[in-house]
């Protein structure tokens, strides 16, 4: 519920900027004239579109001891991580099954999520997996921070840490 109300408050405050930002805009042409403000809606778009390094990055999880060319077949596996009521965190597993062995095990892994994620930005900082006994398991151990923004200044890091066990059968469709 936080989660929604928070992104609906960001929502409503981008919407009260650009309200503010037209009435500048017409407020800077009626004072200095054309030219004046289009360069200040071009300085406006330039400070909006800055993006931070390393903003876009990807953690995932590359397993050392398996290989995908190993493996008869690989499939992906998905392990929900939290839920609530507009979004869901899931740690998504490329997973195979070995030529030698018949094992199955995991190759890669990487965490998303699904869902209303306005004002909250997700960013991994370590998946570890761990095989079990049993051949069809996974132990899992996600550690991340869920930045809490507002108009994209990070305002609360909330760190988060999730484990678990995941089946990493394959599902016959």
């Amino acid at each position: 519920m936080l989660q929604l109300i928070w992104g609906l408050l960001n929502i409503g405050l981008i919407i009260y900027f650009l309200w503010i930002s037209f009435r500048a805009v017409k407020l800077v042409k009626e004072r200095f004239g054309l030219f004046a403000a289009i360069v200040f809606v071009l300085g406006l778009l330039a400070f909006a579109n800055t993006s931070k390094d390393g903003s876009t990055k990807m953690q995932e999880w590359t397993s050392t001891s398996n290989n995908i060319n190993d493996c008869n077949e690989t499939f992906f596996v998905n392990a929900e991580l939290e839920e609530n009521l507009v979004s869901t965190k899931l740690l998504s597993i490329h997973a195979g099954n070995k030529k030698q062995g018949n094992d199955n095990v995991a190759l890669s892994a990487n965490t998303l999520i699904n869902g209303f994620t306005s004002g909250i930005n997700w960013e991994v900082i370590s998946i570890a997996m761990n095989e079990t006994t049993d051949n069809n398991q996974l132990d899992y151990m996600v550690i991340g921070v869920v930045n809490w923004k507002l108009l994209g200044i990070t305002i609360y890091k909330q760190p988060k840490t999730f484990k678990g066990v995941v089946s990493i059968e394959k599902v016959n469709r």
